[in-house]
């Protein structure tokens, strides 16, 4: 018997199959997954790993304690949901906005938000089981715009906040997107934080509108002969045109926008950078007018010379601006023939085309990451692409375009996740998740609703409508949190 390595390409109920196609049978307990490299003899995987004291995480006592509306209790080590007091009953949904819950592996913390508070827009428990929340102040209190990290449990005095314009760079409008708190093992801080801000800088001009030209005239008439039943009637017409040119512009504006994150250790990345340029007025065209002359050598019949008798001029006999000469004769009893020698003119307008472009417009994306909880990060190729969650393995949970769930496959940009491992197992397929999403609606101050999900194998079922987790933490003893 003869062995070789060969590399997994994918794996199955009990069998693997290697980059060769062939179906090989564990034999063994020894982990693998596709992409790595394993002993056979063309038909089994051989391999044992002895098993090592592991510290108990879970027990009958022990879980991940969830509160949300329908769910009050803790998942299990088997991603069973078991109901128990975790905190007070918040059955009543009209309450959801108001609560929060947080804790670490050994107690929970659980608050109602007062009406007088900023909104908490995410909360850490840091090493020292102290409660941090950050918030933004957007000029209400004073005239600036910050944000603030602030202790609400345990004994940390630890505060800290920032001023909006700090992050700017020039005379640029800076905006707020997202923020979010971490654990900080790095430095004396208990905790970190993360931030996206947009800002946009615009410059505003004048663009010059290409010239148009407007007639006005006046129609003069001379009487050279009087009309009688033995002779005919002349008139000597002509007209006479006053041009006038106008020369206008519109407002031009040239913007620069960017969206970038920045964390407490300084790290920036531009995740977005847009150059444009408009004007507010949507103006395609101008108008202008011109002259058009055509011969008129006509003759008609008439109404005889009565129309003559009042103070008529060539225009409001033949309808238009005339040159030349106009002889109306009898031919019979109120009928007489008109006869036009001349020029006849329309003024007729004409549309201009109006390039207002000031410049090339020009959008650039970056992909992004940012963190969830305890190594869980999202990331996009853009700010408008569909989100992917990765574990701390860097191992994608969820594939939200994929994920079976409409609100989430439609979902980008920024939001604040929370997320944990709830069940373990040898491939992705066998694992399961939580995940639940904070967000505050800014315009109608408001929290927005906290849905709470469970994924498994990418794909996601949603559990509850109002989820008051902030992060998902196993503690030991759930028997702790009765009230």
């Amino acid at each position: 018997m003869s062995f070789y390595k060969t590399k997994i390409a994918k794996l199955g109920a009990g069998y693997a199959v290697d980059t060769f196609g062939k179906r090989l049978t564990f034999v063994g307990n020894y982990p693998c997954q596709a992409g790595d490299t394993v002993w056979t003899d063309g038909k089994f995987i051989f391999g044992n790993i002895s098993p090592k004291p592991q510290p108990v995480i879970f027990d009958e006592q022990g879980g991940i304690p969830v509160l949300a509306v329908g769910l009050r209790g803790y998942f299990n080590s088997g991603g069973t949901f078991k109901s128990f007091p975790v905190a007070e009953d918040i059955s009543d949904g009209n309450l959801v906005s108001y609560w929060w819950l947080i804790n670490n592996n050994k107690k929970i913390f659980y608050n109602n938000i007062e009406s007088n508070q900023e909104p908490f827009e995410d909360i850490e428990i840091a090493d020292n089981n102290s409660v941090f929340t950050i918030s933004r102040f957007s000029g209400w209190y004073d005239a600036s715009n910050y944000f603030q990290i602030y202790p609400i449990a345990g004994d940390s005095d630890y505060t800290f906040s920032k001023n909006f314009d700090d992050f700017k760079s020039g005379n640029e409008v800076i905006e707020p997107l997202f923020f979010k708190l971490q654990k900080d093992t790095e430095t004396d801080n208990p905790v970190k934080w993360f931030a996206v801000f947009r800002s946009t800088l615009s410059n505003s001009s004048s663009v010059s509108l290409p010239p148009v030209k407007h007639y006005t005239f006046s129609q003069q008439i001379d009487y050279v002969q009087t009309i009688s039943f033995s002779q005919p009637g002349i008139w000597n017409c002509s007209a006479k045109f006053h041009e006038e040119e106008t020369v206008d512009s519109v407002d031009w504006t040239t913007t620069h926008e960017e969206i970038f994150s920045i964390d407490s250790d300084g790290h920036k990345n531009i995740i977005y950078k847009c150059d444009s340029s408009g004007s507010s007025s949507s103006i395609e065209y101008v108008t202008t007018e011109k002259i058009v002359p055509y011969a008129d050598y006509s003759e008609k019949l008439g109404a005889g010379p009565s129309l003559m008798y009042f103070d008529n001029t060539a225009y409001n006999y033949i309808g238009a601006p005339f040159d030349g000469t106009l002889t109306i004769e009898w031919t019979g009893i109120g009928i007489s023939k008109d006869t036009f020698a001349g020029t006849r003119y329309s003024i007729v307008k004409e549309k201009i085309p109006v390039n207002l472009s000031g410049g090339t417009d020009s959008e650039f994306f970056e992909p992004f990451a940012y963190p969830v909880q305890d190594g869980f990060y999202i990331s996009a190729e853009d700010i408008n692409s569909p989100l992917k969650l990765f574990d701390a393995d860097d191992k994608l949970v969820l594939n939200f375009e994929t994920s079976g769930d409409n609100f989430l496959a439609n979902l980008a940009g920024f939001h604040n996740f929370a997320a944990i491992l709830i069940k373990k197992g040898v491939t992705i397929s066998d694992r399961e998740y939580l995940l639940t999403i904070h967000d505050f609606d800014f315009e109608n101050f408001r929290y927005k609703p906290f849905y709470l999900w469970k994924i498994h194998n990418g794909k996601v079922t949603r559990l509850s409508d109002a989820c008051l987790n902030f992060r998902f933490n196993k503690i030991k003893n759930i028997l702790k949190t009765r009230e």
